[in-house]
């Protein structure tokens, strides 16, 4: 089966089940049917977040100019007018959670999708919930960072079909990063985050999470 078919096959069985998970309101869709909803997650790449007070304007340019064919998500929380990302929200937990990093995640969580952290400070909002940090020195051109969040969204898709702890999920999923060099003198340009530490009941909500630090200035060629 193939990856876009098994995230379908998978976001379905959220609702199939005996017990379903909550179904999370998307705004911009609320009146949509099962299979525009199909469509929206088939196209969706990740989940936006960024702290409120960094400026990350060249970030925001960056994805809206490579990813005009495809969807981004956005807690509804962090989104302005000038952002072309779907606003989200949780549904029954909104009023839950305070922390819009935790909802980000569980939103990623939900939803089989990377997150995608604007500027390295704004990891510091997921202290609380890092599993590990692949750091880097090299500085990528555009399309290696596109590639790799391609990979990210393809890692969150495959492992969460498995039964590993997260500790060999990881060893196993780092092999896709096979071009990157690994530094501990790096910054983070990969995390892995546990959405299990909100502790909410359902596997939806449970998933260990990819992130991607997305930082211009410390990992595109020629800043």
């Amino acid at each position: 089966m193939v990856k876009g078919a098994r995230l379908k096959t998978v976001w379905l069985s959220a609702f199939a089940g005996s017990n379903p998970a909550p179904r999370i309101k998307i705004k911009d869709y609320s009146d949509s049917s099962l299979l525009e909803d199909f469509y929206f997650v088939k196209n969706l790449r990740g989940i936006v977040y960024f702290k409120g007070e960094v400026c990350c304007d060249n970030e925001i340019k960056w994805l809206k100019r490579h990813f005009k064919y495809r969807s981004l998500g956005i807690h509804k929380d962090l989104w302005k007018e000038d952002l072309n990302f779907v606003k989200l929200e949780l549904r029954k937990y909104e009023s839950k959670f305070k922390n819009l990093a935790l909802k980000s995640l569980l939103l990623a969580s939900y939803y089989l999708v990377p997150l995608i952290i604007l500027k390295i400070q704004s990891l510091q909002d997921f202290e609380d919930f890092l599993v590990y940090e692949f750091k880097i020195k090299e500085k990528l051109e555009d399309r290696e960072i596109k590639r790799n969040i391609r990979l990210v969204n393809y890692s969150i898709t495959d492992y969460c079909l498995k039964k590993e702890n997260h500790e060999d999920l990881i060893k196993s999923d780092l092999k896709r990063f096979w071009r990157l060099k690994e530094s501990k003198d790096g910054k983070p340009f990969i995390a892995y985050l546990d959405a299990t530490k909100a502790n909410l009941k359902e596997e939806v909500f449970r998933n260990l999470v990819p992130a991607i630090i997305l930082d211009l200035r410390e990992f595109k060629a020629g800043s």
